[in-house]
């Protein structure tokens, strides 16, 4: 991108993405979206810090990742990729920052929220193939797997997750 665009063209470019992913509200989505990428950028810049590295991925290159992948298939689950109560599009490093990935525009794809925390530092080959699998199975057993992932792995009962996660830090 030669010129910086302004933030009033990103949430304009968003409004367009949610009304072609026939989302209601298209306006709304627009800025909350515009939103989600500043956070975004702003949470890894302070995990760059926290591990010693720098940056690399600006917030024109964000957002621009998000208009891409706006209402196509999470890689992972299938499910469309929207802002929404429940689930939106999340940063993943392809080599996890724990392995020396950096946080480059070719190293950040963006998925599921939800699959990001079902992956957690799983190589993307493997979390694949675990996904392929666990999709197989009935609704009940694939159901309870995909939430412990979701966790963790922790056994959790209604309420008690964040109390768990808490004692466990």
């Amino acid at each position: 991108m030669n010129r910086k665009t302004s933030k009033q063209d990103w949430i304009a470019r968003f409004a367009k993405c949610a009304k072609d992913a026939r989302q209601p509200h298209a306006e709304t989505v627009g800025k909350k979206i515009v939103d989600r990428c500043g956070a975004m950028i702003s949470t890894l810049r302070t995990r760059c810090k926290d591990s010693g590295q720098e940056c690399l991925l600006s917030l024109d290159d964000m957002r621009a990742k998000m208009e891409a992948a706006y209402g196509k298939p999470c890689r992972y689950c299938l499910d469309p990729m929207k802002h929404t109560k429940t689930n939106s599009l999340s940063p993943d490093h392809i080599v996890p920052m724990a392995d020396g990935g950096e946080t480059t525009e070719e190293n950040i794809e963006l998925i599921c929220t939800k699959c990001n925390r079902r992956k957690d530092t799983i190589a993307p080959e493997r979390f694949q193939r675990l996904m392929d699998e666990v999709n197989r199975w009935p609704l009940r057993d694939r159901s309870s797997v995909l939430a412990r992932l979701s966790v963790g792995g922790m056994h959790f009962k209604r309420g008690t997750v964040a109390a768990k996660a808490k004692g466990a830090a």
